[in-house]
Parts: structure tokens; C-alpha cells; sequence
């Protein structure tokens, strides 16, 4: 953890204890990356900075971190799993003995790719438990992500419903989850039901994933032949979030749009 970390928690008005805690699970948290993101973007994003910073006092909190750090071990270990099988691959393709190899281990490797579900029926079994906590929600992201990637949409529909039923009053896990799940009805061809998705997003997330909303709208309107709603939206992107990612898309989306 950083310095100036950890002299913004000691300037925090607050117990000892607390703030002992809340610095054991921030430390905790930057050791896992993605579960840092999907817990603590909406303390960073200046959602629900204090509800955060209060709820550490919460011993149960504290009780469903290590919870969930188990989880993220086992995730961790598939992870590995799958380094481990490149690195032995990777020797190979190193190795002048298997020159005439070379080109099949490369795509074997770049074929390689993580089983995540085991650790995805845990996430889900924690996100069933505790639905209504942010612990619960970065659970049933990760958990929807890891069918997601295993083809199974329909394994990952009701975890993102599940997110945005539980969490309305953060925008980040609202807009997150919203958008990943238009972008499945789009996959399933139900349009409609996508930009019905899209337009119940928050308006108070960042002015990332507000542009990040608006193109996945903006897409929508194309597909359904909407072009000019859809070029006034693209531009309204490249105009309003000129340094979001979704601007250069857009920009691009304008170009080819007829």
C-alpha cells in the first residue's frame, strides 16, 4: 500500500480499530486485482465513498472479505494452472528440437485457456448469500464473467440480474452489469430488450462507463437500422467523452455508418 494511502486513512476521524481494519482489507483487496476493482470502484468512482469507509467497522465485512478470499485463491490457482501449461510450452517452442513444432505449440498455447468454473459455482453460491452486500455483487460479476467465457449465457443472465436487482443504489455495479447484459441480449438478438437495458442505465456512473453506455446504445440504434439516432449518438460521444476509449469506436462507427 502506498504512503499517501496510508496517511489518507490516518487522517480519517475515526477509531484506531478502524482504521487498523480498514487497512488490512484494503491490503488484502490490492493483492487481488479484479476483486479490487469490482468492491472498491465504487469508493474510487466517489459513489458510496462513506457508506465504504463506515462499513469497515463492520466486523461481518471483514468476515465476508476472507470469505471471498478463498474463493479467489481457488480462482488464482486456475489461473496458474493455465500459466504453468504455457511456460512448459513456451520452453518447447525454445527449444531448436522442436523447430519443426514451432507454429502448432504456438497456436496450442494461444489456444490455452482457464477453467473457471469451479471457482464460478463458488462465486455464485457467495453471491446467493449475500445478495445485498458489495461483496455479493463483485461475486456474481466474477461468477457471470466465468460463464460468460465458458459459453454459457444462460448460467450468467441471472447473476447480472441478480447484480442490478441488489444494487440500485450504486451506480457503478447498476451500469457494469447493465451493460454486460444488453450486450448479451444483443448476442441473442433481442434488441429490443437491450436497449430497454441500456436505457434504464444510471446516469450519475463516470464519464467512462456513461460512454461506455452510450455506445453500447448507439450500436443498438445501428443494428436496428435507427442510423441517424445512432450517428447523432456516436457523435455525441466523440463531443462529450473526446478522452474515453468509446470515442475513437465511435469516430470510427461514423466513417463506416451509410
Amino acid at each position: 500500500m502506498s504512503s499517501a494511502h496510508k496517511e489518507h486513512l490516518k487522517s480519517l476521524k475515526s477509531p484506531d480499530q478502524f482504521q487498523a481494519k480498514a487497512m488490512t482489507l484494503i491490503e488484502w483487496m490490492v493483492g487481488h486485482t479484479k476483486l479490487l476493482v469490482l468492491v472498491a470502484a465504487p469508493v474510487a468512482l466517489g459513489v458510496a465513498g462513506v457508506y465504504a469507509f463506515q462499513s469497515f467497522q463492520d466486523s461481518k465485512r471483514s468476515s465476508r472479505s476472507e470469505e471471498l478470499g478463498k474463493i479467489q485463491v481457488v480462482y488464482d490457482a486456475e489461473e496458474r494452472k493455465v500459466a504453468d501449461e504455457r511456460d512448459i510450452i513456451a520452453k518447447k517452442v525454445a527449444d531448436p528440437k522442436f523447430a519443426a513444432e514451432k507454429d502448432a505449440l504456438t497456436k496450442q498455447a494461444d489456444a490455452l485457456k482457464a477453467d473457471h468454473l469451479p471457482s464460478a459455482v463458488k462465486y455464485t453460491e457467495f453471491f446467493n448469500k449475500y445478495k445485498d452486500k458489495p461483496e455479493g455483487w463483485a461475486a456474481g460479476l466474477m461468477a457471470a464473467d466465468a460463464y460468460l467465457n465458458a459459453d454459457k449465457v444462460d448460467d450468467a443472465i441471472p447473476l447480472l440480474e441478480g447484480v442490478l436487482a441488489n444494487s440500485k443504489t450504486v451506480a457503478f455495479y447498476q451500469t457494469t452489469a447493465g451493460l454486460l447484459l444488453a450486450n448479451l441480449y444483443i448476442q441473442k438478438g433481442e434488441l429490443d430488450k437491450a436497449l430497454a437495458q441500456v436505457d434504464g442505465l444510471s446516469k450519475n456512473a463516470t464519464d467512462d462507463l456513461q460512454a461506455k453506455a452510450k455506445f453500447v446504445k448507439a450500436k443498438i440504434l445501428n443494428l436496428k437500422n435507427q442510423k441517424d439516432e445512432a450517428k447523432a449518438l456516436f457523435t455525441e460521444i466523440v463531443e462529450k467523452h473526446p478522452q474515453s476509449p468509446e470515442a475513437n469506436k465511435a469516430q470510427a462507427m461514423l466513417l463506416v455508418i451509410r
